[in-house]
């Protein structure tokens, strides 16, 4: 996390909102929104150096990753209706929106490693605490937990929880409009962060929810 370049970034929209009119309550929405987003990822940069606080807010830690992401696309709303006014060359816009989503796509990766970690901890924590069945739903059901992962991949976690195990074939039968080659991309996302294992061989290969 870069903290200077946050700040440089609300200074830029300062900056071109003083191109606005004067007395245009747009010109006033637009910062506020910015100084909101400026605040939350100061907040995040600060958390990110607080091991302890990671490891004990992890709720409050996904509320603030939320906030920057509609934050930001609240503020795209406004950039739009500021550049339909011509107030200024479109290229003003169009640099503030690249830093803008260069943020939002940072933010929604750390919200994938944070709740792929979640996940792993839970699954961990299971498999030594030997939770019943009612506690295992819990932890998959959490949404802090299952919060960052693709709905795709949720209801694939879901299903194992509740088959034990399964093979590709039937996932596909759970979901119908994904093409074979996109559930395959899924399930080696969930492999490759130790969510799922891979049982048997080629021809006939089995998951289940990684302990």
């Amino acid at each position: 996390m870069d903290k200077s370049r946050f700040i440089n970034l609300s200074l830029s929209v300062y900056r071109v909102t003083d191109l606005f009119p004067k007395k245009e309550p747009l010109r006033f929405l637009v910062r506020k929104k910015a100084d909101d987003i400026l605040r939350d990822l100061v907040l995040l940069d600060y958390y990110f150096k607080k091991d302890s606080f990671l490891l004990n807010n992890k709720q409050a830690l996904f509320k603030l990753l939320e906030s920057i992401l509609k934050n930001v696309a609240v503020l795209n709303v406004y950039f739009n209706i500021a550049e339909k006014q011509n107030w200024l060359k479109p290229e003003n816009f169009l640099i503030l929106r690249a830093e803008y989503g260069a943020i939002e796509s940072e933010v929604q990766r750390l919200r994938q490693e944070r709740a792929v970690e979640t996940v792993r901890q839970a699954a961990y924590q299971s498999a030594v605490k030997r939770p019943e069945p009612k506690k295992l739903k819990a932890i998959i059901g959490n949404p802090t937990v299952m919060a960052g992962l693709k709905s795709r991949q949720q209801i694939i976690l879901r299903f194992l929880k509740e088959r034990g195990k399964a093979q590709t074939q039937d996932l596909k039968k759970n979901l119908p409009e994904v093409t074979k080659r996109t559930l395959r991309r899924d399930m080696d996302f969930l492999l490759k962060n130790g969510l799922v294992e891979r049982l048997g061989d080629k021809i006939r290969t089995e998951y289940r929810l990684k302990a």
